[in-house]
């Protein structure tokens, strides 16, 4: 995601065109998350991760290929299949949440998402690397680890068993009961709250982060301070999980939650309020530790919205939707910087946080009886 925009820009016979292969990966995850669900749920998770190895690396070779030959459109078609591979590997964290006891349920989910402490370091070291040392170092810099990345993981998932809950599930009268429609499952507030934390978690942060470059850039600073601004915003959204799981464990969800929500409101104003590159530092990190504590807290609590057999479509659902989303304010994000400058643009963010307070921490009894599921 970091290089592919670069590379973008310099294949591209249309600047405008730059970021359609960050745009194809968001596409090919939304196709995949619906397929990929079904096909776990007839072949096991164990196989459609593999599945989701095979599409990567077929994406990887498409995009090393594009870059070899100075061919935009095959380089955009090989990051529409890196996206349906992260269509299958957005399902990693609620296998982990499968595999563990119920009471150590989040911090298996959290520690999932932990994983992503590599990418702030890795990804801006690559983008430098490629830029001061050109496209085809680039092309060996980052796509050729990402194969063999994806051969360890054949490796892995080929010697692993499958992946299955049945250890830690106690068998009971609802674990057992038939599946229910999807509209009855998504129809429970607890759902309904557990897909609004996410999905309004997860687009404000990829809309500031989104917008955080071109604000930058516009107040003159280099592309070196966007980096290094980007990295610690990786930072705040990953290091978290390391406690974020505990943290859920020891005072519950909806605690969490509003301190992801809290995280977000002093992000805006320290924008609105400060300027400079500490302001952007402030902000960009806390808004990573909001999209954190949001996204972990609301899967968490996903999780108890649904019986063992209705995990597939549940997950698929909840997924499908935040990446609608995603995608959705990813486009609005420039225009609305244009018209609100950065400042305006925090400012606009507020009354949508105070909705989603209402929206995420009101209390119901559903919640409170799980029996009912």
């Amino acid at each position: 995601m970091t290089l592919s925009g670069v590379a973008g820009a310099v294949l591209a016979t249309d600047s405008t065109l730059a970021t359609l292969p960050i745009a194809a990966v968001v596409f090919g995850t939304l196709v995949g998350l619906i397929p990929l669900a079904r096909w776990m749920s007839l072949k096991g998770r164990r196989s459609g991760f593999r599945l989701g190895v095979g599409l990567g690396t077929l994406g990887a070779i498409l995009a090393l290929s594009g870059l070899a030959v100075d061919n935009f459109w095959l380089f955009t078609a090989g990051h529409f299949f890196i996206g349906l591979q992260q269509g299958a590997f957005q399902y990693l964290r609620f296998a982990a949440g499968e595999l563990v006891p119920e009471k150590h349920r989040s911090r298996g989910i959290s520690l999932v998402l932990a994983g992503g402490v590599i990418a702030a370091f890795l990804g801006p070291w690559l983008a430098f690397l490629g830029r001061s040392m050109g496209l085809k170092s680039m092309l060996g810099l980052a796509y050729a680890p990402i194969l063999i990345l994806y051969a360890v993981l054949v490796i892995l998932f080929v010697l692993t068993p499958e992946l299955s809950s049945a250890t830690h599930v106690k068998t009971s009268n609802v674990q057992s009961a038939p599946a229910r429609n999807l509209m009855a499952i998504m129809g429970q507030p607890v759902y309904l709250q557990s897909l609004a934390g996410s999905a309004i978690g997860y687009a404000l942060m990829i809309f500031m982060m989104t917008a955080t470059p071109l604000a930058m850039q516009k107040a003159g600073f280099n592309s070196g301070q966007t980096s290094w601004i980007i990295q610690w915003h990786v930072l705040g959204m990953f290091i978290p999980s390391f406690f974020t799981g505990n943290l859920i464990d020891r005072w519950g969800h909806r605690p969490i939650l509003a301190l992801g929500l809290l995280a977000f409101t002093i992000d805006a104003l320290v924008a609105i309020f400060f300027q400079g590159m500490w302001s952007f530092w402030i902000s960009l990190t806390l808004l990573g530790l909001g999209w954190n504590f949001l996204y972990t807290a609301s899967t968490s609590r996903l999780t108890h919205t649904y019986r063992p057999v209705e995990k597939e479509k549940a997950q698929a659902a909840h997924d499908l939707v935040v990446f609608t989303v995603n995608t959705l304010v990813t486009y609005e994000a420039a225009q609305l910087l244009k018209l609100a400058g950065w400042s305006g643009l925090n400012l606009w963010i507020l009354p949508l946080i105070a909705v989603s307070a209402v929206l995420i921490l009101f209390p119901n009894r559903t919640e409170k009886k799980r029996s009912l599921l």
